[in-house]
């Protein structure tokens, strides 16, 4: 009877063993077979780079604004008036380790407008170069490392005054040419503005959401102009179709103060406008990821008569050094 019960145990002791490791191999296919979903294109993400990892990526963005609006109304463009705006801008991000990171952002910026005026020629203005540079700090304040089920960030960064702000146009006028510095057309404002920035990022099964604000507390420039301050508000799903394929929905909003001009505000400037960003990630291998996306306005309220867009096309390339 005592070898039978003895028997009896071993079996059953051995069933468990084997029952144990395969839910261990099931686990680690799982695990392996796990389908992550990138960060989005526009919002940012609550992701601090390791020690001594690098990446860089560069994000395009293209807008054209030819549409007059009042507040949310569309108005006649009389003057046919058209500015394009096409920002290359250059990321530099590197581990330094304890939950920090530091990046670097290079802009490369083009601008362009045109202008019809029934009392003279057409004017036609470009400016292209570096824009504005921006450093930040970023600090992991939550991660799963850390025992948290969700990641969370601060960034504290400066825009550098390293864009042009002097270029002179010759302007038509009634009165004939004449030489303008217009700020509009400038390559960056000539102040060091701080900012700051917080996100969260919640992992789920195959997909993630995305929350982040970004801050700018603009200062007077050169040119006796001072830009409105920016908050920016955004909203991400991030959905992994495969492991190649991702699709995402956005929702990005930006609020900016009036601009001032020698200590006056400029009642054509500033307001509120939130766009809805569908777009797409393709994962090349586990280095090199490629999105895109177009933002398309939904809501629009603009402090008195301004050109405004119809959408924006982001699309940014994105490679893991090691």
């Amino acid at each position: 009877m005592k070898k039978i019960l003895l028997l009896a145990t071993l079996l059953s002791s051995m069933s468990f063993a084997n029952e144990k490791v395969q839910l261990e191999k099931k686990g680690e296919m799982k695990k392996k077979n796990k389908i992550t979903a990138v960060s989005p294109v526009v919002t940012g993400n609550a992701s601090s780079m390791p020690k001594g990892k690098l990446t860089t990526s560069i994000k395009t963005i293209y807008f054209n604004k030819d549409k007059l609006y009042e507040g949310g109304t569309k108005k006649n463009n009389s003057t046919n008036k058209n500015m394009e705006v096409l920002v290359n801008n250059l990321t530099i991000r590197y581990g330094i380790g304890n939950g920090f990171d530091i990046r670097m952002a290079v802009p490369y910026v083009s601008k362009n407008i045109s202008v019809t005026n029934p009392s003279a020629d057409e004017t036609n203005l470009t400016n292209n170069g570096i824009g504005d540079i921006k450093v930040f700090t970023r600090y992991s304040l939550k991660s799963p490392k850390k025992g948290n089920s969700y990641f969370a960030i601060v960034d504290l960064g400066l825009s550098l005054p390293t864009g042009d702000t002097d270029k002179e146009f010759l302007i038509d006028t009634k009165k004939g040419k004449i030489k303008k510095i217009p700020t509009g057309m400038q390559l960056g404002d000539g102040s060091v503005d701080p900012m700051i920035q917080f996100a969260i990022t919640k992992l789920l099964s195959n997909s993630r959401l995305d929350l982040s604000t970004l801050y700018i507390a603009n200062q007077e420039g050169d040119n006796d102009y001072k830009k409105g301050d920016k908050f920016n508000y955004n909203l991400a799903y991030s959905y992994a179709v495969n492991k190649i394929m991702d699709l995402q929905v956005e929702i990005n909003g930006i609020y900016s103060s009036k601009n001032k001009n020698y200590g006056i505000e400029n009642e054509n400037s500033g307001g509120n406008i939130i766009y809805v960003t569908p777009g797409i990630h393709f994962k090349l291998n586990k280095r090199l990821i490629i999105s895109g996306g177009v933002q398309l306005p939904v809501y629009r309220d603009l402090n008195g008569s301004q050109l405004s867009n119809d959408y924006k096309i982001v699309t940014k390339l994105a490679y893991k050094w090691n």
